[in-house]
């Protein structure tokens, strides 16, 4: 079987770690990850969409401009080649105004999208369908997208990765904690993974990338006890057993 390629739209460098961890576990062969948001050195020097920044308001800018191109993120020439095209935000972007991210004339006053948490799903399913407004698909075509929306953000995966076993208290509604990057960042300094300074969080790529190996054996831990996980799971296999 050819290497399946996969592009990857995310809010942040970090987000594009943990993906690829899940997808070395998830995907059985060869696979390439491509970094289509945040930008990259080589994508700036292209200038194929502009500067957009990070968070999710980069992925929203980086949805807009695909479809600005006359032609839908299906057929967009700089996308056609992928088998898969995951778009990745964090389901605390329901809680969200765009004026946060300086986003104005959005296409739809649809943020903030929350709903009471547990569940997390109902929070999600709303995001989803903003997000595919981004896209202009409100028409519910997929094709080869994939929403990753993990709640309340991708360190709840991780976060379970590296210390739900030993710590099994962090688990009960983990995906409504407004406040687990905090929990991650009050850890020893030898294993955080997040700084919090003047009250934002600092990730640490490098501290990232040396638990991933964690992810990627406790990944059905994660699914587990993240439901986001799983969906996410569920719905890369469908798109790849579809391949031809």
């Amino acid at each position: 079987m050819s290497e399946i390629r996969i592009g990857v739209a995310a809010e942040g460098p970090t987000d594009i770690v943990v993906i690829q961890a899940a997808l070395d576990k998830i995907i059985d062969g060869p696979f390439v990850l491509t970094q289509l948001q945040p930008e990259t050195s080589e994508s700036l020097a292209d200038n194929l969409f502009g500067r957009r920044g990070t968070g999710w308001g980069g992925v929203y800018q980086w949805c807009r401009q695909v479809v600005s191109m006359d032609a839908s993120i299906f057929d967009n020439p700089s996308l056609v080649t992928f088998d898969a095209i995951i778009v990745h935000v964090y389901a605390d972007v329901g809680r969200q105004n765009y004026a946060q991210a300086n986003i104005q004339n959005p296409p739809k006053k649809d943020l903030p999208c929350n709903l009471p948490c547990p569940p997390a799903s109902d929070t999600v399913r709303n995001l989803e369908t903003v997000v595919l407004g981004w896209l202009n698909l409100e028409n519910g075509r997929i094709e080869r997208l994939i929403l990753c929306i993990p709640s309340q953000s991708i360190e709840s995966w991780i976060g379970v990765a590296k210390y739900g076993k030993a710590a099994p208290d962090i688990l009960e509604e983990i995906e409504c904690d407004l406040q687990f990057e905090r929990f991650l960042a009050a850890k020893p300094a030898k294993e955080r993974i997040i700084r919090i300074r003047n009250g934002k969080a600092k990730k640490l790529k490098k501290k990232y990338e040396e638990n991933m190996h964690l992810v990627r054996d406790n990944w059905e831990f994660v699914e587990q006890n993240c439901p986001q996980a799983l969906i996410f799971r569920n719905r890369l296999e469908i798109l790849l057993s579809a391949r031809p």
